[in-house]
């Protein structure tokens, strides 16, 4: 049960993160992904941190490797929603947003 929901948990700050750099940072462009501001990349908290954005390219790669995280749990239960079908699509829609021009 513990895995499954680390595994959920990981998918649901994957998907948001995908979520955050599609609707708030701007269109992909490969030539200057390393340039582009993405989003802040928190895996703690702390009240205090005043935590810089990061590029895009590394929030991009920040939120597959969360979802990469989540498949390699291999979640057996479906009631959790996060399901792999739906992990690798979230995978399939963000290398589609980065395969835009």
């Amino acid at each position: 049960m513990a895995n499954d929901v680390l595994a959920a948990a990981y998918a649901m700050k994957g998907i948001c993160y995908y979520n955050l750099i599609r609707d708030f940072c701007d269109a992909w462009d490969a030539s200057s992904a390393e340039e582009q501001l993405g989003m802040p990349l928190i895996d703690n908290f702390d009240i205090k941190d005043m935590t810089t954005r990061s590029s895009l390219a590394e929030t991009a790669r920040y939120a597959e490797d969360l979802l990469e995280k989540s498949l390699a749990k291999n979640m057996s239960d479906g009631k959790f929603f996060f399901t792999e079908y739906i992990v690798k699509a979230y995978l399939a829609k963000l290398a589609f947003w980065k395969s835009r021009v």
